[in-house]
């Protein structure tokens, strides 16, 4: 049979052997017949007996049903809970985790980003990486009359309930405990998107490691939760009953996120207090920050290093959320550099700007929009040219020092979601010029996307780092170094 076509149907039963994986954590075998086969439950060098559920032309899907040699790099699994699939790499030595995330960026920049020979350095991994997730969204249901609050199983909807999670810091199982025992006492219903009825849709539990303080978060379909108060002090209770030797856990905000989608202040303080490596931040509800704060000053210390900085150099901080990176940076260099931000999530930019205030930095501003569509219009990129408030700024404003900054810009920080930069912008940030562009990925296949688009407009690859910010997952960061041709 010719290779690419298919030869393993829905039902059928193959032994395969594993030689890779991908970023999702399935395994990566041929068929009999020379069809990929992606099989869940699998690691690189193990042999399985493999049933197929998906059959495409090109490729299939199958689950294991027996481990008949398992590979060496095969461990003991640390989790205690059966059918969550969140770890994907949970059996899988935690050395050969990193090395399998660096060959997949390296994959990603010879194949997608054109590149040849890129440099990329060893992956930076995590000493304890356990406990590390300061953020936790829980899915929230019933199941044969009893509460769940957990994970959906991979490839469902179906909730699978988690009394303990080992990557997830330990207030977010205590407000899930008490959040089991309070539906059970209170008969709470939960959000069933077929028939769109159901009070509670999930639970978002932050955690902040240097100060201890937590805040939970109820997405409803609805206004309020009956009893809420009793809630709260069953979190409460729960979280301040954990012992850490570092901190002391408190909870010290409590928001609803209500029908009409704004979250709704209903206990404590309006925002939660963090550090990193001595940087101040306040983080509202709906902003985003790393989730794995030991590993983040591993990220942003590389950062610094790719960033190359002097004394009054000007630096752009796109898709900046609460202006994490760029205080970061004005920390490192004593607040003599100039930052501009600009993130669309609008309460990040309310964060940003009073974290710039509480850490005492004046040379840093954070203005609010897509950075697609700002940056453009402060360089006047557009067919239009500058427009609005960028045409004429008045000096001391916002506008006077985003015009200050991006045309002198020596270096453009990109933080972008999965789904990487966008186009416009990306042409935005080569107009403006600066000598160098540092890009933090979380995803190696859009980086390498974004990189062969600056390579062609003039910026050489330099390096990249990976950082393991999510280990015993697929996911993996990415630091690159990108700078200006020499002509």
């Amino acid at each position: 049979m010719d290779k690419g076509t298919q030869d393993m149907n829905k039902g059928d039963i193959e032994e395969l052997y594993i030689t890779d994986i991908t970023a999702h954590g399935m395994g990566v075998a041929r068929s009999a017949g020379g069809v990929a086969v992606f099989v869940r439950g699998a690691l690189p060098g193990d042999t399985v007996k493999a049933r197929c559920y998906k059959s495409k032309k090109r490729f299939a899907e199958a689950e294991t049903i027996e481990v008949i040699s398992p590979s060496p790099d095969r461990t003991a699994s640390f989790c205690e809970v059966e059918g969550c699939g969140g770890c994907q790499y949970s059996e899988f030595a935690y050395d050969r985790q990193t090395e399998v995330k660096r060959r997949q960026i390296i994959q990603d920049l010879r194949r997608i980003g054109g590149l040849e020979t890129p440099e990329v350095g060893e992956t930076i991994s995590m000493e304890e990486p356990y406990y590390y997730r300061n953020k936790v969204t829980f899915q929230v249901g019933w199941k044969d009359g009893v509460p769940a609050v957990g994970f959906y199983r991979a490839g469902s909807h179906d909730i699978v309930d988690c009394p303990i999670c080992k990557i997830q810091a330990p207030p977010a199982a205590a407000a899930a405990s008490s959040l089991r025992t309070f539906m059970l006492q209170e008969h709470i219903t939960c959000y069933d998107k077929k028939t769109k009825k159901g009070l509670l849709k999930d639970m978002i539990v932050r955690s902040c490691f240097a100060t201890g303080e937590v805040m939970v978060v109820f997405e409803l379909n609805g206004s309020s939760i009956p009893g809420a108060d009793r809630l709260i002090d069953m979190i409460d209770a729960q979280i301040r009953r954990l012992e850490n030797k570092y901190v002391t856990w408190s909870l010290e905000s409590v928001y609803l996120v209500t029908e009409k989608g704004l979250p709704v202040l209903i206990a404590g303080k309006k925002t939660v207090d963090e550090q990193l490596d001595g940087v101040k931040f306040k983080i509202s509800p709906l902003s985003f920050y790393q989730v794995n704060p030991v590993q983040t000053v591993k990220l942003y210390d590389k950062v610094f290093e790719y960033a190359q900085l002097s004394h009054g150099d000007s630096v752009l901080d796109l898709y900046c959320g609460v202006g994490s990176i760029g205080l970061f940076l004005e920390d490192r260099m004593g607040d003599t550099i100039s930052v501009l931000g600009i993130e669309s999530n609008n309460s990040a930019v309310l964060d940003a700007n009073r974290n710039a205030v509480i850490n005492g930095v004046i040379n840093a501003r954070f203005l609010c929009g897509a950075a697609e569509d700002i940056l453009p219009e402060i360089v006047g990129a557009s067919d239009e040219g500058a427009t609005g408030d960028f045409a004429d700024p008045e000096e001391g404003t916002n506008e006077w020092f985003a015009k200050q900054v991006t045309e002198s810009a020596d270096v453009a920080v990109l933080d972008p979601p999965r789904a990487g930069c966008d186009e416009k912008l990306l042409q935005a940030v080569v107009t403006v010029s600066p000598e160098r562009i540092v890009y933090v990925s979380c995803d190696p296949a859009t980086l390498a996307r974004d990189v062969k688009f600056l390579t062609a407009k003039g910026y050489e690859f330099v390096k990249a780092t990976p950082v393991d910010m999510f280990p015993h997952t697929g996911h993996v960061e990415c630091v690159v170094l990108m700078s200006k041709a020499s002509t």
